[in-house]
């Protein structure tokens, strides 16, 4: 069994950062030996101590900490100090504290350090961070294979906006019309502006709104991100039950509907350019549909995992280095063909099959996850979609049944399996892997927001041909954007008592109808909500100036 398989989470973030701030063990006095021992007894035991809500035990632990002259008396029970104040001074003070030189070697610090928690059942490395810091990746075979590529990349670029440039003016427009069009494609002083224009105005075939939603959604996928990852290192995680409880944390709890809006949006894109293919050439063209997949996706996929695998090490160092060249870039190496596949999803839950070194990561981009569901819900929607062209009475009611199975599959895996919905913010790592790899990855238990979008863009392509249907009443506009807004509220704060972070005794569980219920309905809900934002916009009925339709 590894050490880390015999710690919590909590002692493990302590554990990860103990050598940031501990001094060199090598190089330390009898008694700042006796204290690192002291100091590594009581991290063991820390678990226990926030439990309880005292952290005073730790000042018996460290007395040293408050005199460079000796030990001093503390009294026996005064007010529990904070753990943001407690930590950060006082392991900064031990990194300038009383140790002095001692002839006593890391192995056999090691070793005395492993006895003395021998009954804590918990074994540490001590780790050197100025060592570790001196550590350098070595430029090697694959280093020097992305340092070629990045520079082939450079070259072409370089080489596109050059012809750009030369070719510009109308007696060289002929130039332009040959090959030479496939390298100008690259061209930065072509591609810039367009990655750049805000123009908001409406253009033919242009759905505005869509950019506003995209900023917004991305812009909340990060902040939700940054919060998450930031909890696994906060120094005050015992207050964190009680710094999200407030329903207006719910914003950064709840982010992860933010990926349902780009699955929405997906299939909004993907409905209107399948039926714009058929209207041009009169017939579906099954080959074209799919290249024109491959051609967006699997390069900058690829192009991602080879750097990642290769020259990103390059520009690491620190004390975390030597694990993100034994996790990230091994792992790169030996499963790039997880990523690359666009399979990471359904590859996840299983995970623990697969060979590899410990510590070792299974997939370089793990975020990849989002694009195989979102491909292999691309892959089947010809299936649901050709019958609207052919037939479209038939049509809807097929698409009907697509979408009550959309709700009902996650709302039967939930209620199988007793999963809850709001498990991701608990705890407890059983039980978010579990509802992580039988739901939230599931591209069946994901298909609600983006069948949201397959209706959106249905109703704009057919009001393109019907315009009569896009004349709404007053009590038509008010009733839609009320039903929108009343539907995205409480999806969004539904379940704020169930819905912060904490361990299973402190948060509150969902009866299994409300999971059943909220976990099979809410994320085609929220699709819904933003649908209804797009097509408003798009007909005229969010406002001219409305924030949400120009952004």
């Amino acid at each position: 069994m590894s050490p880390r398989e015999l710690v919590t989470s909590t002692q493990l973030t302590f554990l990860d950062l103990a050598h940031l701030y501990l001094p060199d063990v090598t190089l330390v006095s009898a008694k700042c030996q006796r204290d690192l021992i002291a100091t590594y007894r009581a991290i063991a035991s820390l678990d226990t101590l926030v439990a309880r809500g005292e952290l005073w035990p730790l000042l018996r632990e460290w007395r040293w900490w408050w005199s460079a002259e000796g030990p001093q008396d503390v009294p026996s029970r005064p007010r529990t100090p904070a753990l943001p104040s407690l930590l950060p001074a006082a392991l900064t003070l031990m990194q300038y504290g009383t140790c002095m030189p001692s002839t006593c070697t890391e192995d056999e610090l090691q070793e005395t350090v492993n006895k003395a928690l021998q009954k804590e059942g918990l074994k540490v490395k001590i780790l050197d961070c100025q060592t570790e810091n001196q550590n350098r990746h070595p430029l090697q075979g694959p280093e020097i294979t992305g340092i070629v590529l990045l520079l082939a990349l450079v070259l072409l670029l370089a080489s596109a906006t050059c012809a750009d440039v030369v070719t510009l003016g109308e007696k060289r427009q002929h130039l332009r019309q040959g090959p030479l069009r496939y390298l100008l494609a690259f061209s930065v002083t072509t591609n810039l502006p367009k990655i750049m224009h805000m123009e908001t105005r409406k253009l033919p075939g242009v759905i505005p709104s869509i950019n506003g939603i995209r900023f917004l959604s991305i812009s909340w996928v990060v902040m939700g991100h940054q919060c998450a990852y930031s909890v696994s290192a906060s120094q005050n995680i015992a207050d964190l039950p009680e710094l999200s409880k407030p329903v207006s944390i719910q914003i950064v709890t709840n982010a992860d509907l933010s990926v349902d809006t780009f699955f929405m949006l997906s299939g909004l894109l993907v409905t209107l350019g399948l039926f714009g293919m058929v209207k041009k050439t009169g017939r579906f063209n099954l080959p074209l549909y799919l290249v024109h997949r491959l051609l967006r996706l699997w390069p900058p996929v690829a192009l991602t995992v080879v750097l990642v695998a290769t020259v990103s090490g390059l520009v690491v160092s620190g004390p975390y280095a030597e694990q993100y060249w034994s996790s990230i870039v091994k792992g790169c190496r030996d499963f790039w063909w997880i990523d690359i596949t666009l399979v990471t999803n359904l590859v996840y839950p299983y995970l623990d099959q697969i060979p590899r070194d410990e510590g070792e990561a299974a997939s370089c981009l793990p975020h990849i996850w989002y694009l195989g569901v979102d491909t292999q819900l691309y892959l089947i929607m010809p299936l649901i979609l050709l019958p609207l062209i052919w037939w479209p009475r038939k049509g809807m009611a097929w698409l009907g049944l697509w979408t009550a199975a959309s709700v009902i599959t996650p709302a039967a895996i939930i209620g199988a399996y007793h999963l809850w919905p709001a498990s991701l913010m608990v705890i407890d790592p059983p039980a978010s892997l579990e509802y992580n790899y039988k739901v939230y990855l599931m591209p069946w238990c994901r298909a609600g927001p983006y069948l949201a979008g397959v209706w959106a863009g249905y109703l704009l392509h057919y009001g393109r041909k019907h315009p009569s249907i896009t004349h709404l009443k007053l009590w038509q506009q008010v009733l839609g954007w009320a039903a929108a807004v009343g539907v995205a509220l409480a999806v969004l704060f539904g379940i704020a008592r169930y819905n912060y972070v904490g361990t299973p005794s402190q948060v509150p569980q969902m009866s299994l109808a409300e999971a059943v219920m909220y976990g099979g309905a809410h994320r085609a809900a929220w699709g819904a909500a933003v649908a209804w934002v797009i097509v408003a916009c798009s007909w005229g009925y969010g406002g001219e100036y409305a924030l949400v339709c120009v952004l």
